[in-house]
Order: structure tokens, then sequence, then C-alpha cells
């Protein structure tokens, strides 16, 4: 599925000290360009045109829009997406709740720094929290018993909430919440201004990460059924805090989804690769061969600028094992695009390394993190187990989006070599994927419009050498035969079973 974050609005009722995007919309010196209502509507329809299944409504605050937000809305509602609305919750009154309800928003986040009034307002406004809290239990009671929206807390950390960041958990049950995002400061807009009041060390994130494993661990707070997305350390610093500790914290997940999963609009609805490109100075930079800069979606199909070069070159920088060399220690860490874990690609147009000292401090404890244990060794491993978060592997859904969107299997496919020397291949419509071997990419590369399933069965024990010989590996005459039959056939046939391939008059049919 295709996401997309727009930021729907530059207008903004609050002026928060760690707004990332102040610098953008509040300069009284440079004019932000708006669409008309008629034009966000044919934003959306593009959007829908084109694949996107989720969209996030941010700016400034969507809420200002009024009656246009909920024609907006339905418009997404009547397309088939599924749409979340970020607000700072001063103009969520009990008649907008309502219409939210009624219009079948998918997710509503409220911003909320603190369960103690005077930090939240220290960093949004006064008043702010005593008006947000009141609108928030009136949208709780408007929703009630209804499965959706569902209500989503947003929490960045800083130095004012350090002391109370662990009562978001109870706070947030206590209010109802389905959802907690514990999430970092970003060093740019009005948070850049403020960094000596607002910023925290790397290493005062992981002493967070550990209070609230402890508090957990005692039982002091318990989870429950709320879910949280536990952005403050990375997964390496998580496996890190719980072996050391034995504790029992979700885990992170910190992955750029930029041009595979996700795109950003801008509110006068240029499409970016990415809202770091527009917001922190990497606009124009320069990929493998094309430049990073926006395309107006009202200039050009989604599904057009989807799978533009610049798109494609940017889903494998992300996906490259290159582009995170001089990152340490995620250069030799087994998070690195397992889908746990990747920070942002960007951070690579830097001079010199991008060191990570959490993560170097796990590495020290944890010894070889280039690989996952096979047995656990602790009574917390036992309990807890690493599974590794892999991309889904021939699943027939798949098959089916590439049997139905591609008559021939060749255009807007993403592939990249990934760091364990597996092919991964992403079809861009769908954004589901599988990893081949190096057997198995030669037998995609050789598939075309005129290549028969027998065609290729024929060519198994030449490609199957081939491939041998590319990894260095030596082999014999009877394992040549042995992998032949027990690996590629079984390979050829799941193609041919889930109907990407099939006999049929001796050609495929796709």
């Amino acid at each position: 599925m295709i996401s997309a974050k727009w930021d729907i609005t530059s207008q903004c009722n609050l002026r928060c000290k760690h707004c990332s995007v102040a610098d953008m919309y509040f300069n009284r010196t440079r004019a932000v360009a708006q669409l008309t209502l008629q034009q966000k509507l044919e934003v959306i329809d593009r959007l829908a045109d084109g694949g996107v299944t989720k969209l996030s409504l941010l700016g400034g605050e969507p809420l200002m829009l009024g009656d246009n937000l909920f024609s907006l809305l339905c418009r997404a509602r009547d397309r088939e997406i599924n749409v979340t609305i970020v607000t700072n919750g001063l103009l969520l009154t009990s008649e907008v709740s309502r219409r939210l309800v009624d219009d079948g928003l998918a997710n509503l986040v409220v911003s909320i720094e603190s369960p103690r009034a005077e930090i939240h307002n220290q960093i949004r406004g006064k008043r702010t929290f005593e008006r947000m809290m009141t609108n928030v239990a009136a949208f709780q009671r408007i929703r009630a018993g209804a499965q959706f929206p569902k209500l989503t807390v947003n929490t960045v950390l800083s130095r004012p909430n350090r002391p109370t960041f662990a009562d978001m958990i109870p706070f947030c049950q206590d209010i109802g919440a389905d959802y907690w995002s514990a999430l970092t400061l970003n060093y740019i807009g009005s948070a850049d201004q403020n960094l000596d009041r607002l910023a925290l060390s790397q290493e005062e994130h992981t002493e967070v990460a550990l209070d609230i494993g402890l508090r957990l661990k005692s039982g002091e707070i318990a989870l429950a059924d709320l879910k949280i997305n536990f952005a403050i350390v990375c997964p390496l610093i998580w496996e890190y805090l719980c072996k050391r500790y034995e504790l029992s914290l979700p885990q992170p997940e910190i992955c750029c989804s930029a041009a595979t999963s996700l795109v950003y609009l801008s509110p006068a609805g240029d499409l970016y690769v990415c809202d770091r490109v527009h917001s922190s100075g990497y606009d124009r930079a320069t990929l493998a061969t094309t430049t990073m800069q926006p395309t107006n979606l009202l200039s050009e199909t989604f599904d057009g600028i989807w799978k533009s070069k610049q798109f494609t070159e940017m889903f494998e920088f992300v996906a490259r094992a290159q582009t995170y060399s001089k990152f340490e220690p995620c250069n030799r860490c087994k998070y690195l695009n397992d889908g746990t874990c990747n920070p942002c690609p960007l951070q690579a147009y830097r001079e010199g390394p991008v060191r990570y000292a959490e993560c170097l401090k796990a590495e020290a404890y944890l010894g070889d993190i280039s690989k996952r244990s096979k047995e656990p060794k602790t009574r917390w491993e036992e309990a807890h187990a690493f599974e590794p978060a892999i991309w889904p592997i021939l699943t027939s859904s798949w098959f089916e989006a590439v049997r139905d969107a591609c008559p021939v299997k060749a255009d807007g496919f993403r592939c990249s070599v990934q760091r364990d020397d597996l092919t991964l291949l992403i079809h861009p419509q769908t954004v589901e994927a599988i990893k081949l071997n190096a057997i198995a990419t030669q037998i995609w590369e050789s598939m075309s419009g005129t290549t028969t399933t027998k065609d290729v069965l024929g060519q198994a024990e030449d490609i199957y050498r081939g491939a041998a010989q590319v990894l260095g590996v030596e082999v014999s005459e009877e394992a040549s035969a042995a992998v032949v039959s027990g690996k590629i056939l079984p390979f050829i046939r799941l193609l041919e079973e889930k109907g990407f391939i099939r006999f049929e008059s001796g050609r495929p049919a796709h």
C-alpha cells in the first residue's frame, strides 16, 4: 500500500516551541502557496487513481479548514482512502467530533506533551492543555462504542517533559487512547531555535527508555491494551536494555519508507520523496542520476511521478546497504534494512562518518551485532525471542497484483541488492516485496513476455551454474542436478501456481 503525508494547510492557531514547520509556514517574509478546495479535491482523486490508500492530513492545523476539511474527508472516504488527521485539539469541538465520526475518519492524532498542564502549556501555549483535554473528553464521549476513529496521542520527548514522559502511558490509558507514539525532536524550525531548552542527548533518551522499562517491570505502570510506537531509541539500544536489565519494552521500528511506501505533499500540492527533502535543505540534492525536486500533482499523474526515476532512485538509495556505509554501527547491524531500523539516509550527504554513540555502547555490551541469536540465552530471550522482520515472501496477493497490473513483468519494478546479497524486488503499486536469491534473480531476469516456462526450466542448469560462479561456489554434477531439481523447479512451480506464468500453447500467459 502507498501512504501520503499532506500538509493540507500552512495556517495554525499555535506557535509551539518545537514546531518543525515554523520557518516554512510562519515566516512573514515568505508567502506559502495554497490550493483551492476544488484543487484539493482533485489532488485526492489523483492520489486515489495512483493507488494511495492511506492519507495523513497535517499542517499547520487541519481543523482550521472548517467545512472544507469535511468535503475532503468525504471525498477520500468515497475513493476508499483511510484518513488520519493530526491536530493540536483546540478546535476539536463537539460538533467537529461528531462530523469526524460520521464522515468516516480512520484515526485522530492529538498532540499532547505531558499529563501535567504546566508542562504541556510551556511547550504549546497558555491554557492549551485545559482546552484540549475538554475537547478530547467530548470526542471520546461521541465516538463511544464506535470502532473508528481510533485515538492516537503523539508526544515529542524534550527536556521539559522528560520527568513525566513515562507517565504518558497511564495517562493515555485513562483517556481511552488506542495508541501512543513516543517521538523524538526534529532539529528544524522552532525546535532549532530552542535547542538549549528542548533538546536531550542520546544518552538521556536511553535513560528515559530505561526508566519506562523498569517501571513496567516493577508493575508501577502497565501497558494493558495500549499500543505503543516506541521511537525514542533505536532497536539495538532496545535489545541492549532488554537483555541487560531483563526488561520487556515495545520494540521500536525506526525506518525510512520514503519512495517505498510513503510520499509527502506540500500545501501547494508539490509531491516530494519525503518531508525532509522539503523541510531540511535537501531539495535539489542529487541521488544517483537525478535531482530531488518537487513535481506538482496537478500537472502530472501520481502514477507517473511514483514511477519516475527520482522516486525509484530514492527507493534504491533508501534500500541500498552502500548508502549506510559510513553510518556507525548501522553498517554492521542486523536491524539495518530488515524492516526494523534504517535511519534517515539523507544523512549520507554529510561529510565524514555518521556515528550513533548509544548504539556503539550497545554494541560494546552485545558483541557481534550482525546476526540474530539462534538460541535464546537469557530468561528475557526465552520470553521475547527475536523474530526477524523480513519482507513478505511470495504471497499470493503480490502475484495477483503483479498479474493484474503488469502484462509484462518489466515496467516499474524496483530492485535493490541488499546487504545479505539477496535481491529485493518491489512492485511500485502494491509496494509488497519478495526477496530473491541469486538463482531466482537470474530466472526473474530471464523471463519476459516471450519466454515460456519450459524455456526457463531448460536454462535452469546454466542459470544455476552462472549464479554459482558469481558467488564463487564450486559445484559437482550431482550437486548441480540436485539444486536444479530441489531449488529452481519449486520456484518455477510456485510462480506457475500463483498465476504469474503458466503453460498455454507453449507460451506463458501473463
